[in-house]
């Protein structure tokens, strides 16, 4: 029965994509939002963004503050917290505070064998977002991002040396300069 449930609220969600000017369409993605389940919740993002819905910031915010609690549980491989940042980055959201969090975030999580860190994507996601935030110096920003281009996941890496490059200033072309 909890199969069928699930089935059909991911096909609720889908519907939605059909008439994403009704306010019901808003009411149910803010509803699927709050949902409890990760994979509800990504859908709910990745469909806000393609409906362009930045009227729902406030709501995504409030959904990845949620999966940052007990996040091995709440959000395994990190998949809302992934979906809420590119929905927020798309949405041209600039506040640094979320996109600070997470690219502190490390998420480690059973393998065969031991642990892996599953958070990798959403740091790199976040080291992107976080240039187009503009209540930080490009001094703050690039301090941030230098942690990155140490990161022990290679994707991380790669994508804060992009996220340097988008600073576009003299700082940031000399920090670039450094990596070989």
């Amino acid at each position: 029965m909890a199969k069928k449930n699930f089935d059909q609220q991911l096909a609720a969600l889908e519907a939605l994509r059909d008439n994403p000017d009704s306010a019901a369409s808003r009411i149910a993605l803010c509803k699927a939002l709050t949902h409890q389940n990760n994979y509800i919740v990504a859908n709910a993002a990745k469909i806000s963004k393609q409906l362009g819905m930045k009227d729902l910031i406030p709501d995504l915010l409030a959904a990845i503050n949620r999966f940052f609690l007990n996040a091995e549980k709440s959000d395994p491989q990190c998949c809302s917290k992934n979906a809420i940042v590119e929905a927020l980055a798309e949405f041209g959201h600039d506040e640094s505070a979320v996109f600070l969090r997470g690219i502190r975030h490390v998420q480690m999580e059973p393998v065969w064998g031991g642990q892996e860190d599953s958070a990798g994507p959403l740091r790199a996601r976040c080291a992107l977002a976080l240039v187009q935030c503009r209540d930080l110096s490009d001094t703050d920003l690039l301090s941030h991002l230098i942690e990155l281009l140490a990161d022990p996941d290679r994707t991380v890496r790669v994508e804060a040396a992009r996220a340097v490059g988008n600073v576009g200033s003299a700082q940031a072309a000399l920090l670039l300069r450094l990596r070989p």
